[in-house]
């Protein structure tokens, strides 16, 4: 009898040492992998193109060393330790078994590296006339100040049409000069209008959703000629031009499209790993709209890791780390992040003191401090110079109210549907006889006078009970 007590006091102890040692020592040794910002999971496969760099990232939860076999075969073995740990490494064209093991966990994934087959730029002489001159249009929306290659273009289309005389284009004839002059006209007229409509560093921001469209024709145009192939990846600047583009395209889809967003950021980054702008604003779309902040902080650090590298500023860093460690409440590092963010403006505003998001961000900093007086101040500033700029009029309504104002608040919320007003005018709606039946009850009447009835008279009417 006293045998069996002992094996059975044996078999506890054994299961409870078990418990309080071996667990812990798994889950310790636990860690996530991405492979060009995308997690991937033990024994998942993926596919990459040859002759770009691929970016690997092992975030752990203690500092554990970490052996990393890059091939599966023995040959290529890094042993490193942190953690989070990122390195790049590149593939040739076959298939591949890479292994990453930390303690006791091991994850192997199945890695594809394709063929990368070059695209060729096509031979503009054998191209048809409205196709050359659709793609001419079309580069004038996206490389506006390169006026040496438009010139070269137009100087080809001219000889061309010299030889031929003429060219028509559904009914209209364009004989040389004409089209020499039409083309001209038309890359001045696009160059200017986006001077005026687009901030200078317009991708170097978070943009807000506010200038959607303003940069709808330039996103969507980009877009095109980066399926034609004519978008460059050799020539240093054209490349550099090519991250600021997908920078913006990434910001054009910020709201309504994770997924486009995220592709384009990850196009900038794969043309530039360490451009800080595109790591900031995956960053702020992990914040704000995918809701996953340990993904964020691990995109807000990296950024301002290589802002710091090329000395440059990036405010959306230091934002979204404001987010992080309000979410925290970190109050030390809130002001820290809040007062740089605020100097990098105030440098911006003093070379340009209309420059409504720089006024924008330096209220929403000062939200971010309890200065509701200033919020409201610098964001109206920012309303006075765009008042279509719907992202500040949404942080007004927010600042008034958490400044006790509540008819301030009201009407900043009512300033929100002037969009939707102006569309119900353009169909007639106040007339609209298909609504004559519903027009005296009592909720289409509620609707009606948010929209429709005299700010003053709907706000005091609404607020007269607080």
């Amino acid at each position: 009898m006293n045998i069996i007590k002992f094996f059975l006091f044996a078999i506890i102890f054994s299961v409870s040492v078990a418990s309080m040692v071996l667990v812990p020592a798994q889950a310790a040794s636990d860690f996530k992998l991405f492979v060009n910002n995308s997690q991937v999971l033990n024994g998942g496969s993926l596919s990459i193109p040859c002759g770009g760099i691929t970016h690997f990232d092992i975030i752990q939860s203690s500092d554990s060393p970490v052996s990393v076999d890059l091939t599966g075969r023995n040959d290529a073995i890094m042993n490193l330790s942190g953690k989070v740990i990122h390195f790049n490494t590149a593939y040739n064209p076959g298939k591949y078994n890479p292994k990453v093991t930390s303690g006791q966990v091991t994850k192997e994934i199945q890695l594809a590296v394709d063929q990368d087959e070059e695209k060729s730029w096509p031979n503009i002489a054998s191209l048809s006339w409205q196709l050359l001159i659709l793609i001419i249009f079309l580069i004038l929306f996206v490389f506006g100040g390169l006026g040496d290659v438009f010139k070269k273009l137009v100087d080809v289309m001219t000889d061309t049409v010299k030889r031929s005389k003429s060219v028509k284009i559904y009914n209209l004839e364009l004989t040389a000069p004409d089209l020499s002059t039409t083309v001209t006209n038309a890359i001045a007229g696009v160059v200017s209008r986006l001077d005026t409509t687009l901030p200078n560093d317009i991708a170097t921001r978070f943009l807000p959703s506010s200038l959607s469209d303003d940069i709808a024709s330039y996103v969507h145009v980009f877009q095109f000629l980066d399926d034609l192939g004519l978008i460059p990846k050799q020539d240093s600047d054209m490349v550099s031009k090519s991250v600021t583009a997908w920078n913006t395209v990434g910001n054009y889809y910020f709201e309504h499209n994770f997924d486009k967003a995220k592709s384009a950021y990850n196009k900038a980054i794969a043309l530039d790993y360490s451009d800080p702008t595109a790591y900031a604003n995956l960053g702020m779309l992990y914040i704000m709209i995918h809701k996953d902040h340990d993904t964020a902080r691990r995109y807000i650090v990296r950024s301002l890791e290589f802002a710091e590298e090329r000395n440059v500023t990036c405010p959306a860093a230091h934002m979204g780390m404001v987010v992080l460690s309000d979410e925290e409440k970190d109050k030390e590092k809130v002001r820290l992040h809040c007062e740089i963010a605020k100097n990098i403006f105030s440098e911006a505003l003093k070379k340009n003191r209309k420059d409504y998001w720089s006024l924008y961000g330096i209220g929403w900093c000062w939200s971010y401090e309890d200065d509701y007086k200033r919020a409201i101040q610098f964001t109206s500033l920012a309303l006075k110079e765009k008042e279509d700029f719907y992202a500040a009029r949404y942080n007004l309504a927010c600042f008034y109210s958490m400044n006790n104002e509540l008819p301030k608040s009201l009407e900043a919320l009512q300033g929100l549907l002037t969009p939707i007003k102006h569309f119900l005018d353009i169909c007639n709606f106040p007339n609209d006889s298909d609504f004559a039946k519903f027009r005296s009850d009592e909720r289409f009447k509620l609707f009606y006078n948010i929209l429709y009835e005299p700010k003053s008279k709907w706000i005091s009417s609404h607020t007269s009970t607080y």
